[in-house]
Parts: structure tokens; C-alpha cells; sequence
């Protein structure tokens, strides 16, 4: 018998799921292209990007380079669409904790004002009006607003502001 979680509206919990560790291989190719980026000293972060393939439970990275020449999909030269390769080495990622008070000062700037700090004990919430709420916790932040997608995408690239990226 499972047991009945109840939450509420904003609420973050947490399920009762059991985590796995597994073991991923990379391909000489593609491994000798990672560039690591120095966050600090003696932190240093890479992303990659490439195709998952699963087989009999060996999980590979394989380059998405190889994976448009060996035949499997060929790419049009007459096509609009962008290379996925081409496209996944522009971006960027972010990655930091934000800053309450440095948030209010960019809110301020985009013209959004009047909002309110409240501290609880698991986040910190700035409460723009009834509706709408960012909620920044340990390892996840949240904006909540009804229904007004604009906002919140608005909200969400004022965050994204505050981050660091590499």
C-alpha cells in the first residue's frame, strides 16, 4: 500500500525515490575534445554534448559529428535547420546561487516594484503581488503565477540575469 502525499499550492516536497548510480562511457573522440572552464580554483566544469546510446544495459556517449556521417541520418545541405552540433556549442550554462537582494535591484530596473522578501525556513519567497511569487531554495528556484505566461517569462530571464554562466 503506498501512502497519500498532500501538498499545497507553492509547496516543494519531497518523493520517496531511490537514486542509482550508473556508469557512463565517453568516446575517446569526443572526450578528447572536452575543455574544461575554470569556475574557481580547483573547481572546473565541461558540458557535453553528444547522442546517448543504451545497449544491453552499457550506457556510451557517442559525437553527434559521427552520428550525422555514419549513414543513419544524412543531413540536406539545402536544409534551413540549423546543425544540431553547431547549435548545442553556442549555448551556455548557468549555473550559482541568486542573490535575494541583487534580484530586487534587477526587478527594480525592469520596472517591477513593490516587491517583498519573506524568509521561511527551507526558502526565501519575493512576493510581487497576490498572484505572482518567486520562491529561491537550496537547489531550485520557482516562479508561481496564474496564468500570466508573459510574466513569467519575463521573471524567469530577470533570474536567469543573476546566475553565472560558463
Amino acid at each position: 500500500e503506498k501512502s497519500l502525499i498532500t501538498f499545497k499550492r507553492g509547496e516543494v516536497i519531497k518523493l520517496p525515490l531511490k537514486r542509482k548510480k550508473g556508469r557512463v562511457f565517453i568516446e575517446p573522440d569526443l572526450a578528447g575534445n572536452i575543455v574544461p572552464s575554470e569556475i574557481r580554483p580547483g573547481l572546473s566544469l565541461a558540458s557535453v554534448t553528444g547522442e546517448l546510446e543504451v545497449r544491453d544495459n552499457v550506457y556510451t556517449i557517442k559525437s553527434l559529428d559521427e552520428r550525422t556521417t555514419n549513414g543513419k541520418r544524412k543531413a540536406t545541405t539545402d536544409s534551413h535547420i540549423p546543425d544540431k552540433s553547431q547549435v548545442m556549442k553556442g549555448r551556455k550554462h548557468e549555473y550559482g546561487n541568486i542573490d535575494p537582494q541583487e534580484l530586487l535591484q534587477k526587478l527594480n530596473q525592469e520596472g517591477i516594484s513593490g516587491a517583498k522578501l519573506q524568509h521561511s525556513s527551507t526558502s526565501t519567497n519575493i512576493v510581487l503581488d497576490d498572484d505572482t511569487m518567486i520562491q529561491i531554495g537550496d537547489n531550485s528556484t520557482h516562479i508561481l503565477c496564474n496564468g500570466n505566461q508573459n510574466l513569467r517569462k519575463r521573471l524567469r530571464t530577470i533570474i536567469m540575469q543573476c546566475l553565472k554562466r560558463f
